[in-house]
C-alpha cells in the first residue's frame, strides 16, 4: 500500500491505520513483513521480525543498515503513570541497538560493546574513527552505520 496514513505506536508496538475521521485499523501483525516512513525528508526502514520468544529481537524494528552486518534499533515508550506531581503521566522513549553479524544478532550498549563485537579488524576500525573525526554514541544509532560500512569493506 503507498501513501496511506498511518501512525507506529511505539508503546503497543502496533501499526494504526487511518481509513477516515471514524474509522481506524490495527494491522495484523502476522500480515506485516516491513513497511516505510517519510518522515521529514528521512525514509524510516522497519521490519516485522515476529514475535519468537526465543528470539533477540520482537516486533517492529527499524533497519539503518543492511550488508554483511547489519544495524537494527528497537524503539519503545513507556508511561509512568501519574509521575509528574503525582497528577500527570510522564511518557518516555528508549531504545536498543542490535548487530546482526555472522547471522547472530545481538545487542550492543555503546560504542565499547561494538569495538568488542568487531574485534577482529579493531585496530583498523579505530584507526578509520580517528581520520575521520567520527562520533558514536548509543544516543544517535546513526552514528554507528559508518562504521560498520568501512567494516564491511575489511572483510570483504
Amino acid at each position: 500500500f503507498r501513501d496511506k496514513t498511518f501512525k507506529y505506536d511505539l508503546y503497543a508496538d502496533e501499526i494504526v491505520l487511518w481509513v477516515n475521521s471514524s474509522t481506524i485499523i490495527f494491522l495484523n501483525k502476522e500480515m506485516v513483513d516491513e513497511f516505510t516512513i517519510d518522515y521529514y525528508k528521512n525514509e524510516f526502514r522497519v521490519l516485522n521480525t515476529g514475535n519468537d520468544s526465543t528470539s533477540v529481537l520482537r516486533g517492529y524494528v527499524n533497519i539503518y543498515y543492511e550488508g554483511p552486518t547489519a544495524l537494527y534499533v528497537k524503539y519503545r515508550k513507556e508511561i509512568e503513570l501519574l509521575a509528574v506531581e503525582n497528577k500527570y503521566d510522564l511518557f518516555s522513549q528508549h531504545h536498543k541497538i542490535y548487530i546482526r553479524k555472522n547471522g547472530e544478532v545481538i545487542q550492543v550498549s555503546g560504542k565499547r560493546q561494538l569495538y568488542k563485537l568487531l574485534a577482529d579488524k579493531k585496530v583498523e576500525l579505530k584507526d578509520f574513527v580517528k581520520k575521520n573525526r567520527l562520533t558514536i554514541t548509543k544516543e544517535v544509532p546513526q552514528s554507528f552505520v559508518p562504521l560498520l560500512q568501512y567494516y564491511d569493506g575489511l572483510i570483504q
